[in-house]
């Protein structure tokens, strides 16, 4: 079904006008009618709750390396098997950036548009890496805890993930709030395998739901609180408010007590400022004391879609000339208390528009509309009439009508 632009953004104006009558009521009636006048109300004819709507193109991004390619890279050393686990077969061009600077054991702030593929660009480098981990038979523990502000991003996340990671051996598992404190409530494979194409259609069609007998959860995951203890999960997906219990209690702190941490993922960080942010920073440090490791040795990672447009220059220079973002090149190193020259920013990189190779040129000697008037009189139309020109500030075609300015104008809602 199409959409209708200008309906559209009209119902989104009427539904939050009706959000606030509702949300804050006014019991006067006369209080009431003089707050719908003053909402209905223009000042120099713009409205005072919305502005557009606007239209937004996407860029199309510059493409990168595809997998092959960067696995024929003796330096990044990929695992044979990623290509297999990873979804995308080519990256974008900042994924890839993302990915040289996370696997040379770098801080990354991956500073890129809504729909870029921020959380593959940080995935990507962690997968790699307990790819090797698992190959080379090392013991179960904490590598990678990717922290999301809400449930709802932690449970998104979780549901990709296990599509990408069933019949990969690497466990990963979800401690929030919502996380069931005894085992038995779910439908779980008992050996590593990936889903069917079958088990996949049912999950696209709504046919089936994780946990089912249709679609039971993979193997690798671990699902109930007392698994996530016991077989600690390669990935550890959290919120900052729940990974501060985990850091408190005796229960769940073996988690991380001389756990192989490698990776600390804040996604949305631009949301840690302010107090909140200096209740983070400090989490991060215990989580580091915790864990028993150096700055070094954790690698962090933040992504936002929401930072400053144009970025400090960095030491690997992969971020943008000039010195704007130079608060939040700041911003990411207090946060995560690592030196600035160790933490690079990573954006977007646009396809460069080009011109067609073949421009089409119309015939020379010709006079403009000489063709249209030879296909007219093939086909036996008369010529359009032509309009007569308007006077300067009179509406084209419309006589009387005088605009105050005659610059078109856009279209109220």
């Amino acid at each position: 079904m199409s959409l209708n632009p200008v309906q559209f953004g009209k119902t989104v104006i009427d539904q939050f006008g009706r959000y606030l009558r509702t949300t804050f009521p006014i019991a006067d009636e006369r209080l009431a009618g003089q707050v719908a006048d003053v909402l209905r109300h223009r000042i120099a004819g713009r409205p005072l709750l919305y502005r557009g709507p606007y239209i937004y193109l996407n860029r199309p991004f510059e493409p990168g390396r595809t997998l092959a390619e960067l696995r024929a890279e003796p330096k990044l050393n990929l695992h044979p098997a990623l290509p297999g686990v990873f979804p995308y077969e080519t990256l974008h061009k900042h994924q890839e950036l993302a990915l040289r600077t996370i696997n040379e054991g770098r801080h990354a702030l991956i500073a890129t548009g809504t729909g870029s593929g921020k959380t593959e660009s940080f995935l990507l480098p962690i997968l790699n890496y307990c790819l090797h981990l698992r190959d080379a038979g090392a013991p179960a523990g904490v590598v990678a805890v990717i922290v999301y502000p809400m449930n709802a991003l932690v449970n998104d996340q979780l549901e990709r993930l296990r599509f990408i990671l069933a019949g990969t051996r690497l466990t990963f598992g979800r401690y929030t709030g919502e996380t069931p404190r005894e085992a038995g409530q779910m439908e779980q494979l008992d050996q590593s395998r990936d889903y069917t194409e079958a088990e996949r259609a049912a999950y696209a069609n709504g046919a089936a739901h994780f946990g089912s007998a249709g679609l039971p959860l993979p193997w690798e995951e671990c699902y109930e609180r007392p698994a996530i203890v016991a077989r600690k999960p390669r990935l550890l997906l959290t919120n900052y408010s729940q990974l501060e219990y985990l850091l408190l209690r005796d229960q769940d702190v073996t988690l991380f007590r001389g756990a192989p941490l490698r990776f600390l993922v804040m996604d949305e960080v631009h949301t840690y400022t302010g107090e909140l942010g200096s209740e983070v920073a400090c989490l991060i440090r215990r989580l580091r004391h915790v864990a028993g490791k150096q700055p070094h040795e954790v690698i962090c990672i933040g992504t936002s879609a929401t930072v400053s447009e144009t970025a400090p220059p960095s030491p690997a220079g992969r971020g943008a000339g000039g010195e704007g973002l130079f608060t939040t090149h700041r911003f990411a190193h207090r946060l995560f208390g690592v030196p600035e020259a160790s933490l690079d920013l990573i954006e977007e990189h646009y396809r460069v528009p080009r011109p067609p190779d073949h421009l089409y040129t119309p015939c020379s000697g010709q006079r403009p509309g000489a063709a249209g008037a030879r296909a007219r009189r093939r086909l036996g139309r008369p010529a359009p009439r032509r309009a007569r020109p308007a006077s300067p500030g009179t509406a084209p075609g419309r006589p009387g009508i005088v605009r105050s300015d005659p610059q078109p104008q856009p279209f109220p809602l």
